[in-house]
């Protein structure tokens, strides 16, 4: 069976279990009454069995991304110059002896700058970091973005810039207006006032440390097993931050930005729920959320909210008594909720009174910045008393909401 196919089943198997859950709670609405302890043990377990499922569809489609990028890659990118002798020859970080002076046998990661023949070390003056180390090589930098794109699902569905400085992003805090004009009348005057977004580089990494004996291991694939696990490092924080970083050393996520463009800039406006003494969402506030946000962005707009949230709209139904969730079927095809895509992101805000828990936009207004490179710097002493040897990554990026229009959000009401 291949991914595809596996995909599928899956998803078919989650629907059947999502249609059997709906069946227990419609029973016992239909019955007037709440649900048998029985009843929410199955319950229960469905719905972790839905989680469960959904989580492997998610690693499989990314599995089936990253698949079809080496492929595509496979027959163009790596072939240069074997094909077609006429193709260019990969020069600086994305020549095959970069990567080896850097990952290979005897290379920068196996050994260390001082063990570097002057082959090695004249092939690493391409990528030589201003802070220490060595850029790491194009080919990997690509490859860590798709880990960090499939990882963390707010990277991929962003605007993503690539800039060697800070990027002032210019916005409307207001346009003006026109007006019908009698004859010879005079025309209105209108001043709009324009504001500014500023991305930064907020500096991210660590340390990962690998043994003596696993760097001296020739058939060890060091470069890709560094790569990997730093790129699903950087997905972890990322996933975080984009969502609800406040902007103090690192990104501004989505769910703590209320004003674009600083003091003056433009809010973002937003739908609040009833008083209550525990964080409730109804139908009706999922729909006022939705035509919260302006017609022009609805078309783009995904619903972004963590997983226990998930857990609460799978369970509203419509005025036709019909589940507002629908479940993807098909592979590559997302849940949705009034028809646009839901994204689920662990560092979105927890359901809470007063706690604003969704947002629903267009995240292509969502910028993020990567300064060029990714660093890499070998750390040969300060763990050598373990046998062991540090390696240090380091890259830059920022994340700000640049269009306070192209999104909303859902706040639960105070607590009574």
């Amino acid at each position: 069976m291949n991914l595809i196919e596996e995909i599928n089943k899956l998803k078919g198997e989650r629907a059947s279990l999502v249609k059997e859950s709906r069946a227990i709670l419609e029973k016992a609405q239909k019955e007037k009454r709440n649900l048998s302890a029985d009843e929410t043990k199955r319950y229960e377990d469905m719905h972790t069995d839905i989680e469960s499922k959904g989580q492997e569809i998610e690693r499989l489609e990314s599995q089936h991304r990253i698949e079809t990028d080496l492929r595509n890659e496979r027959d163009s990118d790596y072939r240069a110059g074997l094909d077609n002798p006429n193709e260019k020859k990969k020069t600086g970080r994305a020549s095959e002896a970069y990567k080896n002076a850097l990952f290979g046998k005897g290379g920068y990661a196996r050994v260390g700058k001082n063990g570097l023949g002057e082959k090695h070390l004249n092939a690493l003056q391409e990528g030589t970091d201003s802070e220490g180390g060595y850029l790491v090589p194009e080919e990997f930098e690509t490859a860590i973005v798709r880990i960090l794109s499939n990882g963390n699902p707010l990277r991929a569905a962003a605007t993503v810039i690539t800039t060697a400085s800070d990027r002032n992003i210019p916005i409307e805090a207001s346009t003006g207006s026109f007006a019908y004009i009698d004859e010879e009348a005079a025309y209105g005057e209108s001043d709009p006032s324009v504001g500014r977004v500023v991305l930064g580089a907020h500096k991210a990494g660590g340390i990962i440390k690998v043994s003596e004996e696993l760097l001296q291991d020739a058939f060890f694939d060091i470069g890709s097993w560094l790569m990997d696990l730093a790129g699903r490092r950087y997905a972890d924080l990322e996933d975080t931050n984009f969502a609800a970083g406040d902007g103090s050393g690192k990104p501004t996520g989505i769910f703590a930005t209320s004003t674009v463009g600083g003091v003056g800039g433009v809010s973002i406006t937003g739908t609040t729920g009833a008083v209550s003494a525990t964080a409730v969402i109804t139908t009706d506030d999922l729909i006022d959320t939705y035509h919260g946000l302006k017609r022009a962005y609805r078309e783009r707009a995904s619903w972004v909210f963590g997983d226990t949230m998930a857990k609460m709209v799978r369970k509203l139904k419509d005025a036709n008594d019909q589940y507002m969730w629908q479940p993807g079927l098909v592979a590559g095809q997302p849940d949705t909720l009034l028809s646009r895509p839901v994204i689920i992101s662990d560092g979105a805000t927890a359901p809470a009174p007063d706690a604003k828990s969704i947002m629903f936009g267009d995240l292509s207004q969502y910028y993020i910045v990567d300064r060029l490179g990714m660093a890499m710097q070998r750390l040969n002493e300060l763990y050598a008393a373990n046998g062991q040897v540090g390696f240090k990554f380091t890259r830059r990026h920022d994340g700000k909401i640049v269009n306070a229009e192209a999104f909303t959000f859902f706040q639960h009401g105070a607590a009574s």
